[in-house]
């Protein structure tokens, strides 16, 4: 049977993430389309994770491959931006914002837990 250190610490990563997106839609008075997207993605990433720790808890392997590519996912996200035209001029764009790294290195180091853990068939 599968170690479930590696989903908890996804699940941990991809809730953190989801709430302070929440958050942040919640505190912002006028958010731009291009910090709707980004905020999107990250969301995106975040129950990507959720979702492979609820399948991951009913055995199935391919949760934990979920909470892997959330890491991996959020991380590319994170240090690669992305060029989007705005009003005119060219926007540069991370698709993915981090609380202080803290939920990305939650699920990157879940998702690669969870890649050791699964059994091999």
């Amino acid at each position: 049977m599968p170690s479930k250190i590696g989903p908890i610490l996804g699940f941990i990563g991809g809730l953190v993430m989801v709430v302070v997106k929440i958050i942040v839609l919640i505190t912002e008075s006028d958010p731009n389309p291009t910090m709707l997207l980004s905020i999107s993605v990250s969301m995106l990433w975040g129950v990507l994770a959720i979702a492979g720790f609820i399948i991951a808890l009913k055995e199935k392997d391919i949760g934990y491959y979920l909470v892997f590519v959330a890491g991996v996912g959020s991380l590319v996200g994170i240090f690669i931006p992305v060029q989007i035209p705005f009003l005119n001029f060219i926007q540069s764009l991370k698709l993915t914002q981090s609380f202080y790294f803290i939920d990305i290195a939650l699920m990157l180091t879940g998702g690669i837990l969870s890649l050791i853990s699964v059994r091999k068939d």
